[in-house]
């Protein structure tokens, strides 16, 4: 066979061995920049998602997560709320007088209940005078019928009970005001024990100054 031969060097150019035409520098350059284009697409929907990932996230944890960390690390609800209504400020006799000598509070807080237990003596009086205010803070009805309740303040140990019909106001219940003997409220640091029953429930309190 004749290497030269035309037909067989043509069939040679046309056949599996014929090489493709190189493309030129301008087609090489347009190829390298629509290869970036589309790494530069991917790259900036992958941020993207990361970005929307992270900004959820951060949603989450400041909107539900830490609000609920905070309220079970803290417990029962401990703020100046929880009080409200039931301090010694908030009694008639003694934010309306002016012949007061003292006046002790003591306060505490349980799952149910907030309880405030107040000790005040006018000046033109020997006896002292106490008061044991409550505060529902618990679900919602307020409790109704009987509520007992028993204290222990060291000097002044008393029971009672007391019934109630209707919802109080704002889930305030007021159990009594009791005499006492100069010698129960000459001790200002105690811890008065409550213990508070209703409904078939019970809680203990502690009292603190």
């Amino acid at each position: 066979m004749n290497p030269n031969e035309p037909q067989w060097y043509r069939r040679l150019v046309s056949g599996p061995f014929r090489q493709e035409p190189q493309p030129t520098s301008i087609q090489l350059q347009s190829i390298k920049e629509g290869v970036a284009n589309v790494r530069n697409k991917h790259w900036y929907w992958k941020a993207s998602t990361a970005v929307l990932v992270i900004s959820f996230s951060v949603f989450i944890l400041y909107t539900w997560v830490f609000p609920s960390m905070e309220q079970r690390a803290s417990g029962p609800e401990e703020n100046s709320n929880v009080y409200s209504g039931i301090e010694k400020n908030d009694i008639p006799d003694i934010s309306n007088a002016h012949n007061i000598e003292f006046a002790y509070e003591y306060k505490g807080q349980s799952n149910k209940w907030a309880a405030v237990y107040v000790v005040y003596k006018m000046k033109d009086n020997n006896k002292g005078i106490t008061k044991l205010l409550l505060k529902y803070i618990g679900e919602k009805p307020n409790p109704t019928g009987q509520i007992n309740f028993a204290f222990d303040s060291g000097n002044d140990v008393r029971s009672g009970t007391m019934s109630f019909i209707d919802e109080p106001k704002d889930g305030i219940y007021y159990l009594g005001s009791f005499p006492t003997g100069t010698e129960a409220v000459l001790y200002k640091d105690v811890i008065v024990k409550l213990q508070i029953n209703w409904n078939a429930y019970s809680e203990k309190l502690e009292l603190k100054p």
